[in-house]
């Protein structure tokens, strides 16, 4: 168990270390995920996107946002830290926006010779109205990532939380642990202050919001 912790825990880390292979998402993922919520009762979803741009400097990365176009410029903002570039994308027009934006910003980056990995998390909840705090959560991890189409490569369950590795054949992009591809992290647990199961899905990693504050 404390093996799979450190992989989940140094998941960014690999992104840096590890080929990662596939250019480009080939699917919508968020379409994916909202139809794989549906499914198990989560509601309130809130979708996070990023770009990660590994081996750029904070000042490159710096000027590429400020040289976007003016309609890209007002829906990124960029947060560096010292182990990681990357930008957060923002749209108040819902999930569909953020695919878009994200593929401006991508190929506005390509077009200076950056390649960068686009990042996919959402969070949800399912009210104790519909599951109660006892719920199986690994039964309801299996449910949502066979509603997703995926493989399993590892589970977890420690201190009440689930924590599930696997891979989205429609997914390009995959980091490679011990020769089995990974583009998914999947995390559940009871979250009493919100009143109901929490649920949290990164492709291909997850970040941590408090990280990336809007």
């Amino acid at each position: 168990m404390c093996w799979h912790k450190t992989v989940l825990s140094c998941l960014i880390g690999l992104l840096l270390t590890f080929p990662l292979h596939g250019t480009a998402q080939s699917a919508d993922p968020y379409r994916y995920l909202a139809r794989g919520f549906s499914i198990i009762g989560a509601e309130s979803m809130i979708y996070r996107s990023y770009l990660i741009f590994p081996g750029s400097s904070d000042e490159s990365l710096e000027r590429f946002t400020a040289a976007l176009p003016g309609n890209l410029a007002v829906s990124v903002s960029s947060t560096v830290r010292t182990e990681l570039s990357v930008i957060k994308l923002k749209s108040d027009r819902g999930y569909r926006e953020l695919v878009l934006i994200s593929e401006k910003v991508s190929s506005e980056a390509l077009k200076n010779g950056i390649s960068p990995i686009e990042v996919w998390n959402v969070e949800a909840l399912i009210p104790f109205s519909r599951r109660t705090a006892e719920e199986d959560l690994i039964t309801l991890a299996a449910q949502l990532l066979q509603s997703l189409g995926g493989k399993q490569y590892s589970l977890d369950y420690y201190s009440g939380t689930v924590q599930l590795l696997a891979y989205l054949p429609w997914v390009d992009e995959k980091i490679v642990l011990e020769e089995s591809p990974v583009n998914l992290i999947l995390e559940l647990f009871a979250d009493s202050s919100a009143g109901g199961i929490r649920v949290r899905v990164g492709i291909p990693v997850l970040l941590s919001p408090a990280h990336f504050p809007d």
